[in-house]
């Protein structure tokens, strides 16, 4: 067989691979509803207690039952991904503050004090709304199920889990605001 008829034959069969491929992953993509990315297997807020920037205990139970959803978001000043999404996390909190009061836990994990409280000042805005956080053994995380950073749990008041977001997210997109403000 000739060179040209090989190379023919040798650029269809590998287009359509990849239109399989492409249309597997469509198909895929398509499948996969906002539900399914947020799913988890905690059924209520874990009873544990984080320390604070100045090493004080701070139970998570102590913010139940005040009327108001609790988020716990999982990060790291050395995790790029978390880093990236903090500009549109604290915008969106300073937000939704607006018309609703939330209680923010921002849990550091394997981080350094004075690496966090260098972010802490880099917005200024946030210290009233936030609670600064620490997880460095790991403990706390992993009652959580939670097995990489970024992530972010959101309770209602009364603790019981009310969605899981697994991984960086796009926190300006209309879904997020829309959630929030149907969220009891």
């Amino acid at each position: 067989m000739p060179f040209l008829q090989k190379f023919i034959i040798s650029v269809v069969f590998l287009g359509l691979v990849v239109g399989v491929v492409y249309l597997q992953n469509r198909e895929f993509d398509q499948s996969i509803k906002e539900e399914d990315l947020t799913q988890t297997v905690l059924q209520k807020a874990p009873d544990v207690s984080f320390s604070d920037l100045d090493g004080e205990a701070i139970a998570l139970k102590s913010f139940l039952n005040q009327d108001q959803k609790i988020i716990v978001h999982f990060w790291g000043t050395w995790c790029a991904p978390c880093e990236a999404e903090l500009p549109e996390l604290y915008a969106f909190i300073s937000e939704i503050e607006k018309s609703q009061k939330n209680i923010y836990l921002l849990v550091a994990v394997d981080d350094e004090v004075s690496k966090i409280k260098k972010r802490v000042k880099q917005m200024p805005e946030l210290n009233a709304r936030v609670i600064w956080l620490l997880d460095n053994k790991k403990t706390h995380r992993s009652r959580f199920g939670s097995t990489k950073v970024p992530e972010t749990f959101v309770f209602s008041s009364s603790g019981k889990i009310a969605k899981r977001f697994i991984g960086p997210q796009e926190w300006n997109k209309s879904f997020f605001y829309s959630y929030f403000a149907h969220l009891k």
